[in-house]
């Protein structure tokens, strides 16, 4: 598990997030992954997890740094933030086999041996193609191929030349296809991505609880890495359930979201 190399591409693209010069931005922003790649190459984690979390204040948010944050975090022993930011990264980088492989092998690692939520087999059937994409770039590749489609349409019916028209028509056929398809692809990463497990249980163990309060009775216990999701929010509680089906309250301080608010 090696730590991955952010591209100058990336760089350049990342250093749009932040408000500072850009050529300032590039440069801070490959010396500080250098510097988090260099110190986990010397096993030194916790220094490179500084250097990580140093970019994600920064205002990056990419599947491969979240990776490199997992993998120093496994390496640390901290299952429940290796399974955290593995998520994240995949949330992110859907069709990369090193994450999935990672998180596998941390799951494998929990302490509750719990299933897990797998895509539908439509999604895996219709969504192949576009495995590497996350669902944002879907989204947009939905929305270019509309407008394409929609230009087409509009350039027929302002055609006077029916060689023209009947090869927009084609074209706008095609196109139509094409949209139907990423917008299925679309659907299914949607209904995927609601069906997962939103947050992950980064204490050791904590108590499942009857209700919002220590006061409530004890129902059971999760460990570090069971992957959850939240069904109610009450003051500093959450109500949850696992893919399990087992349900209760747990403190939210216990635990933390995959995707984080904007």
């Amino acid at each position: 598990m090696n730590a991955r190399r952010l591209t100058l591409a990336l760089v350049i693209a990342t250093a749009l997030l932040i408000s500072m010069p850009v050529s300032a931005a590039n440069d801070g922003l490959a010396l500080t992954f250098q510097q988090g790649n260099q110190a986990y190459d010397l096993k030194n984690y916790e220094q490179a997890l500084a250097h990580y979390q140093q970019l994600i204040r920064m205002g990056v948010v990419d599947g491969r740094l979240y990776y490199n944050m997992g993998n120093a975090h496994y390496r640390k022993g901290e299952i429940g933030q290796a399974i955290l930011f593995y998520s994240r990264a995949q949330r992110l980088l859907p069709g990369d086999p090193d994450i999935k492989a990672n998180l596998t092998l941390a799951r494998a690692s929990t302490r509750d041996k719990l299933p897990t939520d797998e895509p539908a087999l439509p999604f895996l059937v219709l969504g192949w193609p576009f495995f590497n994409l996350s669902r944002d770039s879907l989204f947009a590749w939905a929305l270019v191929v509309y407008l394409i489609t929609a230009a087409l349409i509009l350039f027929r019916i302002s055609s006077r030349s029916d060689v023209i028209r009947r090869r927009a028509t084609q074209a706008a056929a095609l196109l139509a296809l094409i949209f139907i398809f990423v917008a299925a692809n679309y659907s299914f990463r949607l209904r995927a991505d609601v069906i997962r497990a939103e947050a992950v249980v980064l204490e050791p163990e904590v108590t499942v609880r009857s209700g919002p309060g220590e006061s409530f009775a004890e129902i059971f216990k999760v460990h570090a890495g069971a992957e959850i999701k939240i069904h109610n929010i009450r003051e500093n509680w959450f109500h949850v359930s696992l893919t399990n089906e087992l349900a209760g309250w747990v403190p939210s301080t216990a635990v933390e979201r995959i995707l984080q608010d904007p």
